[in-house]
């Protein structure tokens, strides 16, 4: 089984988890070898390791293992054209944007951001070269490196305060008090120590929290004897009426989490119906995705994400019933601008709320020239949120084309190429006839 999950290991190429791997190999049979005072031990059990990992074609075999690459064409365009970027390349720029995010201040550099902000904190110092990427256009929500993920939402005391937390924790495994140092609690102290490795170059998901505060527990209870003691006690009243209490807010947390996932049926179903929409252009769905997204607006209306898109079905049906209804109009146009600017309330440093708002103004301009300059004021704040982002100059020039502002156009359109060369729908309007 160990051998086959190697093999698994393997076949992901996973540079973080091949280093995991090797860093607590070490750490375990350096241990053994300076406890037995052999080596045959090590060599043979590990041979077997050694070879899959000279089989297998991973970047640990390439660099143990040089091949001469095979010649490859020059090829020109965005990176996901060409191959992708290399991981490690995008990680470094994302790493440079987490720290100069730490750096801004200090507020940020005691206390960073805010736990769970990284998404929004990364937005103002993304670095530029990260569009040269081919994950130029992804949200990153983690700094894909877990200590640098705490020094900047948590500051340098968050940090120090999960570094203390760590070695609290291995002193915990490794010291005789709690444990007997025998093969298996230095085993788990190795399989632990791994797990930090791994989320060095990357970010902690559930399991691998799991094990980071099982495996202490389960190296303390290495020092706990059975008891055949069997409890008799009766249940008292107190605690009959604290059961009650638990079981009554658990019941409560139990119907929010119903709603909340309600909504979230309802929302995908306006998604589904929305998208349907711009493929048929057929008037019942967008009247099914503003049913939907406003079933999901009553049962979640704190989501963000719900009010912003609900603000863009509400704005479609406004458009569709201008001319039969001029009444019902006005009042969806109303409450597209009201729920969409309620979804800013609720995340203002998220600049894809601005650009969903941009994007309902553009849908009421459809009658309304005014709100054109609505739509072209939103998307100026959304700049200064996310100042790297090419795809908001470019919607920006998209608006002045609109209002037949060819000069704006063009600055709009240059500053989108400047962000990022290879941006190809901005080029080819650079390019299109009408605006040189």
């Amino acid at each position: 089984i160990t051998l086959l999950l190697f093999t698994c290991l393997l076949f992901t190429k996973s540079r973080s988890g091949i280093l995991a791997f090797g860093i607590s190999s070490i750490v375990f049979w350096g241990y053994q070898i300076l406890k037995t005072k052999s080596l045959k031990s090590a060599i043979i059990l590990n041979s077997l390791f050694l070879i899959l990992l000279l089989v297998i074609k991973t970047p640990v075999r390439d660099l143990l293992i040089r091949t001469p690459a095979p010649e490859q064409k020059t090829s020109q365009g965005p990176a996901l054209e060409t191959g992708g970027t290399e991981s490690g390349e995008i990680r470094k720029i994302v790493w440079k944007g987490a720290l100069a995010a730490w750096r801004d201040g200090p507020k940020n550099f005691w206390i960073g951001t805010g736990p769970e902000t990284f998404a929004m904190a990364y937005y103002a110092h993304r670095p530029v070269e990260h569009n040269n990427t081919s994950e130029w256009e992804l949200l990153y929500n983690k700094a894909h490196n877990e200590f640098l993920n705490f020094l900047t939402t948590t500051g340098l005391l968050g940090l120090l305060s999960y570094i203390v937390l760590l070695a609290s924790m291995g002193y915990m495994i490794l010291n005789t008090k709690y444990v007997i140092q025998n093969q298996t609690s230095f085993a788990l102290f190795a399989g632990w120590l791994s797990l930090s490795v791994t989320n060095f170059w990357g970010f902690s998901v559930v399991i691998t929290q799991i094990l980071l505060f099982l495996m202490p527990a389960l190296a303390i209870s290495l020092t706990i004897q059975p008891s055949n003691h069997i409890a008799t006690a009766r249940i008292s009243k107190p605690q009959i009426i604290l059961l009650a209490l638990v079981f009554l807010v658990l019941s409560t947390l139990l119907l929010a989490l119903m709603r909340y996932w309600l909504a979230d049926i309802h929302y995908a179903a306006g998604q589904k119906h929305l998208l349907t929409f711009s493929a048929t252009q057929e008037s019942q769905s967008i009247l099914d995705s503003y049913t939907e997204y406003g079933a999901a607006y009553q049962l979640n209306s704190t989501e963000p994400v719900i009010a912003a898109d609900f603000s863009i079905a509400a704005a479609y049906a406004s458009i569709l019933s201008r001319e039969s209804d001029a009444t019902s109009a006005a009042t969806l146009a109303q409450l597209a601008e009201v729920v969409s600017s309620q979804a800013i309330d609720q995340s203002p440093t998220h600049p894809n709320y601005y650009k969903t708002q941009a994007r309902m103004y553009l849908v009421l301009a459809a009658y309304e020239e005014k709100y054109l300059d609505a739509a072209d004021a939103v998307l100026a704040q959304a700049a200064l949120i996310s100042p790297t982002d090419p795809r908001i100059p470019y919607n920006r020039s998209l608006v002045a084309k609109y209002k037949e502002d060819k000069d704006t156009q063009i600055k709009h359109l240059q500053d989108a190429v400047r962000l990022r060369p290879a941006y190809q729908p901005a080029l080819d309007l650079l390019l299109n006839d009408k605006i040189k």
